[in-house]
């Protein structure tokens, strides 16, 4: 069962790398480009787009007379060159919103609905998707030394002595030790 659990961490933590990487990836061409996923339904229509490092959310509420079909849509823009400075922080903005995270509870739509927006920066996705590879690759060099010597990774029992098992912890030598030296 344990040897399951590394499975599915190992897993995980390769599915968080490329999560990683997709991101970055993302985060790079929101300065070129903006990408929107958008739903719509009878009630509200809900944003997601990435746009200058920052991933948004845009919910609005929506008239039910004129929409009564859910759709999912996709577009995206090239922004133009003059658009693509940085927008600039103010003095008197707070640490969050230097840092790239906003919320906007009330405000209004062209067409007249309200909605709120909640903004947050590319780079905070980025670092929650490496939290697991960074465990990972830590645990992997935690071990190294006690593969290479000899010893079990699970418990750090002296193996040079037993042919097929630690008699620790129980743990089969072919997967405890790597290279024995």
């Amino acid at each position: 069962m344990r040897r399951f659990g590394r499975w599915i961490f190992n897993g995980l933590a390769a599915l968080s790398l490329l999560l990683c990487v997709a991101t970055a990836a993302l985060w790079l061409r929101s300065y070129w480009t903006v990408d929107a996923i958008f739903h719509l339904n009878p009630l509200h229509r809900s944003d997601v787009y990435s746009d200058r490092g920052t991933l948004c959310l845009d919910i609005t509420s929506t008239d039910e007379s004129r929409n009564s079909s859910t759709a999912w849509r996709y577009w995206h823009i090239r922004i133009s060159s003059d658009r693509r400075r940085h927008l600039e922080i103010g003095e008197g903005q707070s640490f969050l919103a230097r840092l790239g995270v906003g919320y906007l509870p009330n405000y209004l739509t062209l067409s007249g609905s309200s909605g709120a927006q909640f903004f947050l920066p590319h780079w905070l996705f980025c670092v929650m998707f490496l939290i697991a590879p960074v465990i990972r690759r830590r645990r992997w060099l935690r071990n190294r030394p006690l593969r290479q010597t000899g010893h079990c990774v699970s418990c750090g029992y002296d193996l040079r002595a037993t042919p097929d098992r630690c008699p620790e912890c129980g743990t089969p030598i072919e997967n405890a030790v790597q290279a024995k030296r």
